[in-house]
């Protein structure tokens, strides 16, 4: 029997796909599933814990919010509409907080989302935390000075698990009624559509490492940028020939 598109199924299905995922060490542990009342028949809100090698549960959450499967006969694809706290926090007997980050978890979870997301779904994330969040509050920061989206650690993360094709940033959402500030990142539609958002995000990046060879302050972003640089290969000679000029004068 041939299994019903993504957009046909229940969402449950797919969230509940998050607890047979591994993340080195970390097994991610679903809190809270269910539908919010007057909401589509394809929505859930679910909230995602992480539980350590220890056996304990992080007494916060990594992620909560919305997902949605998707309906067919609308062409509405499946799409995220989350949170994330990269700093899990574990009390046991000594008391520990997980950096994410720092450690490589944080993209591991995004892959994990992004398997949820078919073609042409979408990854909707805020960017508005608590202070001790500082990776999201930068984003924020980033994006409001007018910086690429991939430069930003969420816009990073977006185009490392594979939902980085086109961005959208919602500095301020539907007069602030439909949720706080969020970076919104698109997988691909195609290969076509693929390879359009990585010319796109080139030149971007190589204008912005262009652009700021002064501003000390944005270093990271600067890594980001050179990072993401040197994994693309575009169908453009000329705009292949820009990204490893920029590469190598960054690498000097």
């Amino acid at each position: 029997m041939s299994r019903k598109p993504t957009s046909q199924r229940d969402p449950e299905e797919l969230l509940q796909r998050l607890n047979e995922t591994n993340f080195d060490g970390l097994t991610p542990l679903l809190r809270k599933v269910y539908r919010p009342k007057t909401r589509e028949v394809e929505l859930r809100y679910f909230e995602l814990a992480v539980k350590n090698m220890e056996g304990e549960i992080s007494e916060n959450t990594v992620i909560n919010g919305l997902f949605s499967s998707g309906r067919l006969s609308l062409s509405v694809k499946p799409y995220l509409d989350i949170s994330f706290n990269y700093k899990p926090r574990f009390e046991g007997h000594i008391g520990e907080t997980l950096d994410l980050s720092k450690s490589g978890l944080d993209i591991q979870i995004f892959e994990a989302l992004s398997g949820m997301v078919e073609p042409g779904g979408k990854i909707i994330v805020s960017i508005m935390a608590p202070e001790d969040l500082d990776l999201v509050n930068e984003t924020f920061r980033y994006l409001d000075a007018g910086l690429p989206c991939e430069v930003t650690y969420l816009g990073d993360l977006l185009f490392r698990c594979g939902c980085g094709a086109f961005f959208k940033t919602w500095l301020t959402r539907e007069g602030g009624r439909e949720g706080p500030a969020a970076l919104q990142g698109e997988k691909a539609l195609d290969e076509l559509y693929r390879l359009r958002g990585l010319r796109e995000s080139a030149v971007r990046l190589v204008h912005f490492l262009e652009e700021t060879k002064s501003w000390s302050h944005i270093e990271e972003a600067k890594v980001r940028a050179l990072s993401i640089l040197k994994s693309i290969q575009v169908d453009d000679e000329a705009l292949q020939l820009r990204i490893n000029e920029a590469v190598r004068k960054q690498l000097r």
